[in-house]
């Protein structure tokens, strides 16, 4: 052992007395022994408490802090990961609820999770971004060329070198991808599955929406761009800077690769690689839970609620299978979802109890492109969490508001 060293307490919080002021969460050091330590405070020294994140330098000794540094806001801020550079800067990622992050780029839809550059000579902010949730938080490495590796929960993993992070520089970068209804950034996909592609600078400055062209189909290239999944061109909804909605094409074979690419104003973009999965079903959400339409065709909501036994009409993608061809609009009733095997809808009562419902029909959306899902089932009081299962995969919980 080199040495054991102590880190003050910070000021007592007199609200949260049995509240553990300093939480060291990642550490790393320099060629010449110095330590960086990060991790999360909750002092009443901190304008920005209950939860800022924190990082700082320690001498070889241990004997004293050099610098310490990372103003995030005035939201709870936690770091997750450090790392250093060749050139002696400090990488530190983690996650955030702060708006006024000091920020240098950003993730213009959200402030999930940050990344930072701290220049450890002057103990400045080098680089700072709000990114989407699980991108850079999970972990941070840096090989010996300088190329910095980050990773998210779910595995994403981006790599750049110095001066070129996200949106350091003009260039489009793509951080991954998700089920258009709902989930979270993956590397997977379905055959027919809605997803969203995010990133930055990856469409026209100005949003475009797609529209069914006379013969009753998307187009394969908007605002200047195209995407290709596995060779083959998906049909897009909407193209931004920000986001892209595209249709995945249905005549990928689950359980294969597939690569992604983005090709802007005709230059193509890095390949996104990507895995093919037999289905990712999701139903369509906002805040109060499933879009849903009563049964008398009005909105669902926590104020105007189903009646206890009437049936209501909600929409899903990513079942891994549909009938027509890709980007075509549907114009009829069609229950393919039952030549896929199992379609159905639960009811979960508790955590380990769930009910198949009462659903009249999946299938089609008339109106709607190749892709996406309706549902119509019967709703009662006594469920109000429901989830859509497809061969024994599951979306995530969504709620329907029920009279009592």
């Amino acid at each position: 052992m080199t040495y054991l060293t102590f880190l003050s307490a910070g000021k007592p919080n007199p609200e949260e007395p049995n509240l553990s002021l300093y939480s060291v969460v990642a550490m790393a050091a320099d060629a010449e022994g110095n330590a960086y330590v990060a991790g999360t405070a909750s002092d009443t020294g901190y304008p920005s408490a209950p939860f800022v994140a924190f990082a700082l330098k320690l001498d070889p000794t241990g004997s004293a802090i050099v610098w310490t540094n990372l103003p995030t806001g005035t939201g709870p801020s936690r770091v997750q990961a450090i790392a250093i550079d060749p050139a002696g800067d400090v990488w530190v990622s983690g996650t955030t609820q702060t708006a006024n992050f000091v920020n240098a780029t950003g993730w213009p839809n959200g402030n999930d999770e940050f990344l930072a550059e701290i220049d450890p000579s002057v103990a400045t902010l080098a680089y700072s971004a709000l990114l989407p949730v699980n991108t850079v938080a999970a972990a941070l490495a840096v090989d010996p060329s300088g190329t910095v590796h980050a990773a998210g929960a779910n595995g994403l993993v981006s790599a750049f070198r110095e001066g070129s992070a996200p949106g350091q520089t003009s260039a489009p970068w793509m951080f991954g991808f998700a089920n258009a209804a709902r989930g979270n950034l993956t590397g997977r996909l379905a055959p027919g599955e809605l997803i969203s592609l995010y990133g930055l600078n990856l469409g026209p400055a100005t949003p475009v929406v797609a529209t069914f062209d006379a013969a009753g189909f998307l187009p394969a290239t908007l605002g200047g761009v195209q995407v290709t999944i596995g060779g083959i061109a998906a049909p897009l909804l909407f193209v931004s800077p920000a986001q892209v909605n595209l249709v995945v094409p249905v005549e990928l074979s689950a359980g294969s690769p597939a690569n992604l690419q983005v090709t802007l104003n005709n230059t193509p973009l890095s390949v996104f690689r990507a895995v093919t999965d037999s289905a990712a079903p999701q139903v369509f959400q906002d805040s109060y839970g499933a879009v849903a339409i009563n049964q008398d065709g009005t909105l669902n909501s926590p104020s105007n609620p189903a009646p206890n036994g009437s049936y209501v009409s909600i929409w899903a993608t990513g079942t891994g299978y549909f009938q027509g061809n890709d980007g075509q609009m549907q114009t009829g009733a069609n229950t393919y979802c039952a030549s896929i095997g199992e379609c159905q809808i639960l009811a979960q009562s508790t955590p380990f109890t769930a009910t198949p419902v009462n659903a009249t029909y999946i299938g089609a959306a008339p109106g709607t492109v190749n892709g996406v899902v309706q549902i119509n089932f019967q709703v009662t009081g006594g469920y109000n969490t429901y989830y859509f299962s497809v061969n024994g995969i599951n979306s995530d919980l969504f709620g329907i508001s029920v009279a009592q």
